[in-house]
């Protein structure tokens, strides 16, 4: 879809919604991945996983050397890039209008990409997904996300991206960085992955009766059945909530 297109479904939520199912549909049929993610902090532009290790790169440029960098900097949870790694970026890390995000010839098979997208860069994030959809490598994930309170926001993000990128591109609902209720909300919305930390089962004291908790494997495949969808556990590989 064109980038106009997609700006005119922004302002249709329903066909919005009925598109991305149906583009989910066609690429996946019910199934619903499950995969756990590292805890990182949210990002102000983006963030990379990169075989497993996230690390916020918040840089103007994403060249090869600037990811290199950036994953050895965030190697760890909460690692943020420093931000006069780029020449010309401006106050925020970024160059004045550019809202910092990769180059898609940047990005690699497997790679997890989460999107920070607020209203300001929507035109810009429409251009992206076009852009996204000719040369995205195969097997690359993007969440889409806004820091803004706003469900409606966050839901046609996820929206515009399934129904913009191709089949070999998978497009998460991260509940830690959406909420729960709304990544379950976001199925609705052509999501075709449910993703974030995940949390440990729990026992409850002398009963060992499993405490229940949405964000365990467990839990989000439940809501992902009660969406009416198949859960598939993709990645249970990542670090776990305590």
């Amino acid at each position: 879809m064109t980038p106009a297109e997609l700006a005119r479904l922004f302002d249709l939520p329903a066909e919005a919604g009925a598109r991305a199912q149906a583009a989910r549909a066609a690429h996946f049929g019910r199934r619903v991945l499950v995969r756990g993610v590292a805890p990182h902090a949210s990002p102000a532009v983006a963030a990379l996983v990169r075989e497993g290790r996230p690390a916020l790169v918040d840089l103007a440029s994403w060249s090869e050397e600037h990811v290199a960098q950036a994953m050895a900097d965030g190697a760890g949870p909460s690692g943020q890039v420093a931000t006069d790694m780029s020449d010309g970026a401006g106050p925020n890390g970024h160059a004045s209008g550019d809202p910092g995000w990769p180059e898609p010839g940047a990005l690699r098979a497997g790679d997890r990409l989460v999107l920070q997208v607020d209203r300001s860069r929507l035109g810009a994030y429409f251009e992206y997904l076009s852009r996204l959809a000719t040369a995205a490598p195969e097997g690359l994930s993007v969440a889409p996300f806004c820091a803004l309170a706003g469900g409606l926001m966050r839901l046609h993000l996820i929206a515009a991206a399934r129904v913009a990128l191709p089949g070999r591109v998978r497009v998460e609902a991260r509940h830690d960085l959406l909420g729960i209720r709304l990544a379950q909300v976001a199925l609705g919305f052509g999501a075709d992955t449910l993703a974030g930390p995940l949390a440990q089962t729990r026992k409850l004291p002398l009963a060992g009766v499993p405490r229940p908790d949405e964000a365990t494997p467990a839990g989000l495949a439940a809501l992902i059945e009660r969406a009416g969808l198949e859960p598939v556990l993709d990645d249970m590989t990542s670090e776990t909530l305590p």
